[in-house]
């Protein structure tokens, strides 16, 4: 018989993941865009082609943000889903009834 889940551990444990995937993910993001405005600048690579970039500016600054925004949000929606997806879980015991799983190991 299926166990229930310890909805806040999961949904923590959930967040922090997507936490890290978001900090990939920003860091990613961050200096990609970093490498395309140096190159622009310097002009090893044509402005025309990346006509949305002016090369390093304001804009190359504010894309170090998603360093500190994407974690956060990431592991923000990461929790939300997780108290949903868990909470569903425990109610909608038929469907699962054998599966084993527990979470709740200290």
């Amino acid at each position: 018989m299926s166990k229930k889940l310890n909805i806040l551990k999961y949904a923590k444990t959930q967040g922090i993941i997507c936490g890290f995937a978001g900090l990939f993910i920003g860091v990613l993001y961050s200096f990609g865009g970093l490498t395309i405005d140096t190159l622009v600048t310097l002009e090893f690579i044509d402005p025309v082609i990346w006509e949305n970039t002016p090369g390093l500016s304001y804009g190359t600054f504010l894309a170090f943000l998603s360093i500190i925004a994407m974690p956060l949000y990431f592991g923000g929606i990461g929790y939300l889903f997780a108290l949903v997806g868990a909470y569903l879980f425990n109610k909608l015991k038929h469907p699962f009834k054998n599966m084993d799983m527990d979470f709740n190991k200290k």
